[in-house]
Parts: structure tokens; C-alpha cells; sequence
């Protein structure tokens, strides 16, 4: 008998076996289990490289600082009276040189950063105060009488230890914040300067709006005055009233905990971080307690 052309062949020999519905769900089922396994590992990988863009950051902004201060007799860029639209701003001293790269100033990390990136040098002044992404020690632009922003003068006992710049927040709006001209301007940031009390209470929500912040998970990136890069787990810190007094952090040469007294402040000892380690002005002594 003949055999039949492949053309003569009936359509259903050469149909293909199509997947079943069951089949088919079980794809989609692998798939998705298998993006779901995926997408926390590339969201992890996404906060840790911002975190190292954020480390990054501090370190120019401590290169600048130091090379003002150097150009400056030891002067850090002082700030005598900081009002949340204060015009001249520290890392203002620092721009254009040394500063050049204005870009680090916003920490990718920042929910509000591009109220940072969206600032033209023609914009008005008072609006850069409160957009930056870090803030500078305030206690060392304003303790006895501004004299300690002398850091060549009055250089800390623990320099490695002492905070210098860090991430400043709020992170989230505890108001609308819009300015007269309508637009968002975001959250206040005390004029980019971190505040050793800024009334801050977890017992009571309408005590004020604090700077401490947990933007890099539990806690912010730090820069001390001795140049170094490190973290400070704020999250702990966030969770307990301030107090006048902490034991560990007096043992660790805090200046507030062992010459004011009764200053209250908050605690970084726990992660060997102080607003100043060292003998105070006696000035500064006399007129806090």
C-alpha cells in the first residue's frame, strides 16, 4: 500500500500537543513565587548601595569642612542664630568651593530629596536652609558663646567621637509646609542643624517635630569630627524619653552628661557618639547650670 504524502496527512497528526489549564497555572504559579522571592533581594540591594552613596556624601562634605576650616583658622562654618528660614546656612559658607558638587547634599535615601535637586542657585536663599539632606552639630556652633565651632582651639578629647554632620530629618510631613508662593517646601529641618534637645517626647506627639530619624532602616549615617563614617542606631534612641543624664554616655566623655548637667539631650553613647567629649569654656559652664 501506498503511503501518504506528509501534505495528505490529516491536520490533527500534525497539531502539536497544546499545555493544559493545569499547566499553565503552574508556570504562572513558579513565576511568581520566583519574583516574589526576587524583588526583596534587589530592594535590599537597592538600600545598600544607597547607603553607600550616602556614606560617600559625608565623606565630601567632611573634606569640605576641614578645608574650610583650615582656610579659616579653625573656624567651622559658625552660624550665630538659626531660624528655620535662616538664609546663610552652613554648608551655604561651603559653596561653591569648597563644595563644588552640590549634589551630595541630598541623601538618595531622603523621601524629600528632590526638594533638594529641584533648588536653582537663583532661587531664593531661605529656601535651601530647611532642603538639605544632613545636618551639622549645632552644639558646636552655639556652645560657650559659639567659641567651640574653634575646633582648632577647643578640639573635643574623642574627635572620632564627636558628631559632626549626620541624616537629618523629619523623614514623613507632621504639617502641609507650603510656603506663600503655594508649593510644598516639605518638612521643617531646624535650618539643616541637629539639635541635642529639639523637644522631641514618644510619650506626647505634639511636643515638636524631631530630626532624628531611622532613614537607612534602624538608624542614620554619621560623620564625626575626627572624619570618620559610621551609623548610629536611632531607632532605640527614638523609643525613650531624652533625658539631662545617661550614665554610659557620661563614661564616655560626654560633655553635656558630665559639666551642664541638666541639659537635656539625646544619647548616641551606644554607639560611642557625642556632641562634644571634653572640658567645656568656663563660660559655658556658668551660664548652663
Amino acid at each position: 500500500m501506498r503511503r501518504l504524502s506528509r501534505s495528505c496527512r490529516s491536520p490533527l497528526a500534525q497539531r502539536r500537543p497544546a499545555f493544559t489549564l493545569v499547566e499553565i497555572l503552574l508556570v504562572v504559579t513558579i513565576v511568581a513565587i520566583l519574583i516574589a522571592l526576587l524583588i526583596p533581594g534587589v530592594g535590599q540591594a537597592m538600600r545598600q548601595a544607597n547607603n553607600t552613596v550616602c556614606m560617600h556624601n559625608l565623606r565630601e562634605i567632611g573634606q569640605a569642612l576641614q578645608i574650610y576650616r583650615l582656610e579659616s583658622a579653625g573656624w567651622l562654618p559658625n552660624v550665630d542664630v538659626v531660624d528655620d528660614d535662616r538664609v546663610n546656612t552652613w554648608f551655604v559658607k561651603l559653596m561653591p568651593r569648597p563644595l563644588a558638587d552640590r549634589t551630595v547634599m541630598a541623601c538618595p535615601e531622603d523621601p524629600f530629596k528632590n526638594r533638594w535637586r529641584s533648588l536653582d542657585e537663583k532661587d531664593d536663599p531661605s529656601d535651601w536652609a530647611n532642603a538639605s539632606s544632613y545636618g551639622l552639630n549645632n552644639f558646636l556652633m552655639r556652645a560657650g558663646d559659639g567659641f567651640l565651632s574653634n575646633v582648632d582651639r577647643h578640639e573635643p578629647s574623642r574627635p572620632m567621637n564627636t558628631l559632626l554632620v549626620a541624616d537629618i530629618g523629619p523623614d514623613r510631613h507632621f504639617a502641609p509646609g507650603r510656603g506663600d508662593d503655594g508649593k510644598d517646601k516639605g518638612p521643617p529641618r531646624n535650618a539643616s542643624m541637629l539639635q541635642w534637645d529639639d523637644g522631641y517626647d514618644p510619650n506626647y506627639d505634639d511636643e515638636g517635630y524631631p530630626w532624628v530619624t531611622t532613614r537607612h532602616g534602624v538608624g542614620i549615617n554619621v560623620l564625626t569630627l575626627g572624619n570618620s563614617v559610621t551609623t548610629a542606631r536611632t531607632i532605640d534612641v527614638m523609643r525613650n524619653p531624652i533625658r539631662e543624664y545617661y550614665s554610659r554616655c557620661a563614661n564616655g566623655g560626654c560633655s553635656i552628661c558630665t559639666d551642664l548637667h541638666d541639659v537635656e539631650h539625646y544619647n548616641f553613647s551606644s554607639d560611642q557618639l557625642y556632641w562634644y567629649t571634653g572640658a567645656l569654656p568656663s563660660s559655658e559652664r556658668e551660664t548652663r547650670r
